[in-house]
């Protein structure tokens, strides 16, 4: 978390931030955007209903803390991905809230997750659609979460990522998503590793200059 508050706080700009804060669970980030800016758009998605109560809840609380700040932060229940409406799934019906949950098929059952045992339909969009319907023309921050889903969300954000900064994304290769290599290889060049963190990587979209 401290190292995702360095990147927010030394290379995002301080005026009219826009970030796509995808697989947003309870919002555990979001405080940090509420401590450094007076002003941003936020769109926070989330595929599991009873993890948004819980995310809207986390919004109400930070607005309470921080009263000056203004944020536009906007929930969306959909899981991003490389399609658009009804995706199935997977994820633990017995945990309450913050959880794991994953769009990318279970592997054999003697390597079954503990995170993922059961299945649901949920909607998905793609980031692409998304910033169409918007009228989005400029995003700051993709912040991906996605449990493995990495590949899927490129797949359907290829306008999103012509016109966005930075990529922040897990990076690890967990539920059978894409390591590092897979992520670049992915990214077709177009993106250069700012940074290294445990299970996740810093992207900076090359030929721009950081603003400020």
């Amino acid at each position: 978390m401290k190292k995702f508050e360095y990147i927010v706080k030394t290379y995002l700009p301080s005026e009219n931030l826009c970030v796509m804060y995808i697989g947003a669970n309870t919002g555990q980030e979001l405080e940090y955007f509420f401590k450094y800016f007076k002003n941003a758009s936020i769109y926070c998605f989330e595929p599991l209903k009873r993890t948004v109560v819980v995310l809207e809840e986390t919004i109400s609380n930070l607005k309470e803390k921080y009263p000056d700040v203004d944020l536009n932060i906007e929930v969306i229940n959909k899981a991003v991905c490389n399609t658009d409406g009804d995706i199935e799934i997977w994820h633990d019906p017995k945990s309450p809230t913050h959880q794991s949950a994953t769009i990318m098929p279970l592997p054999h059952p003697g390597d079954k997750s503990h995170h993922h045992i059961d299945k649901m339909m949920v909607k998905g969009i793609k980031l692409d659609t998304f910033i169409q319907e918007k009228k989005i023309d400029k995003i700051d921050l993709i912040y991906a979460d996605v449990e493995g889903a990495q590949g899927p969300l490129i797949d359907g954000a290829d306008k999103a990522l012509q016109i966005s900064d930075y990529l922040y994304i897990e990076t690890d290769g967990w539920w059978g998503g894409l390591n590092l290599d897979g992520i670049k290889e992915r990214l077709k060049d177009k993106f250069s590793v700012e940074l290294r963190l445990s299970h996740d990587t810093f992207f900076t979209r090359k030929g721009w200059e950081r603003r400020t």
